[in-house]
């Protein structure tokens, strides 16, 4: 990939870095170690460099792996000349050291714009500890390692049961479908006792052979503790910059987690509402690695990782949604020449121990964990087709949801806990609804409106 500039040969850099450190050269296959020095030697390391490919560099992951490899591989290499630019290593490792530490300033301080990505909290994490093993920088190894901390924790702290589960800045319709996917399932496997291995094993292998960097304990405690009832929110801000990000803007993420012992609930609030969408997952509900329940509005019908938006990652218009503890309420804006007739859901009742339709609403069971979902006039499974009995299809407008997540330690059994869910009151561009409980709310989303619980602003 590095011979070729291939799109993630960012990525292949710094694998190789590790094995150049870690392997004894006396261990290279003959002449491989050489022509790793000539692929490097010749590489694009940024955007102010001369060349055109394929390459990405204007995502936040990418950015960080890039001058990663830069400064890394210009110390590596410190006395050659890189043929590419006709500079020294030294000079390349200045210029990637002040790259880094501007990027990792600007996460510490007010976090990601790819907030909590299921793919990409990975890739920034590989980079964060390759930066700890080998920069030989104390503050580059410093502020390397507090942003690897906060990441961690957070990927710790909105996750349930390895379960990546929670509101993603960027995420993939393979790990939508199944948490076993998620690029962070080894991290959370390796330092947490849960999650799931994988192919995307490069990150985590960074972490295992680490000999400076070390998980807090306090985070590896966060991973695990699943309290009765946890209720958490993260607020990130920044500007996004036009000559890194295409883009000059400022960014936001304000992400709520509620989770039991049996369930997650998970809602980035007011997200760029009515704006177009690319690869956001606004809100989710979790009860397993397979059983993630969520409403998209399509703007197509591929599931291809190419179509960004597309049927399942994403959305075509950005919906407003707001969560009180276990509930979320979201609102879509449909135009009326929609060519995918509107919104669906991913419900997955092949992946449930049971599942009954109530009114408006469907609900399911997966151990002692439930989850319903409404909309105007009820949905109905897709019985035919690769999305059958996944798919829920609204038989009304599918403009507003809501979903609510329960257990049975508080609601009793499946059909007590789907009785006890009063009928959610829909208008246009507006929907109410009283939560459940012994803490009952009246939630009120109107497009425009602040959102309300019990009549004051949430």
């Amino acid at each position: 990939m590095i011979e070729h500039r291939a799109d993630c040969a960012d990525f292949e850099a710094l694998g190789l870095l590790h094995l150049w450190h870690r392997l004894d050269p006396a261990r290279w296959e003959e002449g491989l170690r050489e022509r790793v020095t000539a692929a490097l030697l010749a590489f694009r390391y940024w955007i102010d460099q001369p060349g055109l490919d394929a390459m990405c560099y204007f995502t936040e992951n990418h950015q960080l792996v890039w001058h990663t490899a830069e400064l890394l591989w210009g110390t590596a290499l410190g006395d050659a000349t890189f043929t590419n630019t006709g500079w020294s290593g030294a000079r390349h490792a200045a210029h990637g050291r002040e790259l880094a530490l501007a990027w990792m300033r600007r996460k510490l301080a007010g976090g990601f714009s790819e907030f909590d990505s299921n793919a990409y909290l990975a890739i920034d994490l590989l980079a964060l500890v390759t930066l700890v093993e080998f920069a030989g920088d104390p503050e580059v190894e410093a502020l390397a390692a507090g942003v690897a901390d906060r990441v961690l924790f957070s990927l710790a702290v909105h996750s349930w049961r390895g379960v990546h589960g929670c509101a993603h800045g960027r995420s993939y319709v393979t790990t939508l479908r199944s948490s076993r996917l998620e690029e962070t399932a080894p991290i959370m496997w390796l330092c947490f006792g849960v999650g799931a291995l994988n192919d995307a094993v490069l990150p985590a292998t960074a972490i295992a052979t680490a000999r400076r960097y070390r998980v807090p304990e306090v985070v590896r405690r966060a991973a695990v503790d699943l309290p009765e009832r946890w209720w958490g929110r993260q607020s990130q801000r920044g500007t996004l910059r036009p000559a890194h990000d295409l883009l000059a803007r400022a960014y936001a993420s304000d992400v709520t987690v509620f989770r039991t012992p049996d369930a997650m609930l998970a809602c980035a609030h007011d997200h760029r509402p009515g704006l177009p969408g690319l690869q956001e997952h606004i809100w989710g509900a979790t009860l397993g690695p397979e059983t993630q329940v969520f409403v998209t509005h399509a703007p197509n019908a591929s599931a291809s990782p190419s179509a960004r938006p597309n049927a399942w990652a994403g959305n075509r218009i950005l919906p407003r949604a707001r969560q009180h503890a276990s509930t979320v309420l979201a609102l879509y804006r449909v135009p009326a020449d929609d060519e995918m007739a509107g919104t669906h859901a991913w419900f997955p009742i092949a992946c449930l121990d049971a599942w009954t339709r109530e009114g408006v609403w469907t609900a399911g069971r997966l151990g002692d964990g439930y989850v319903a979902l409404a909309t105007e006039g009820g949905a109905d499974p897709v019985t035919a087709g690769p999305d059958a009995w996944q798919e829920l299809r609204p038989r009304g407008p599918g403009t507003a949801w809501v979903c609510v997540v329960g257990r049975r330690a508080d609601h009793g059994d499946l059909d007590t806990f789907t009785a006890s869910l009063a009928a959610p009151r829909f208008g246009r561009d507006r929907v109410t609804f009283r939560t459940p409980g012994p803490d009952a709310a009246d939630l009120d989303l109107t497009w425009d409106g602040p959102f309300t619980v019990s009549g004051r602003p949430a």
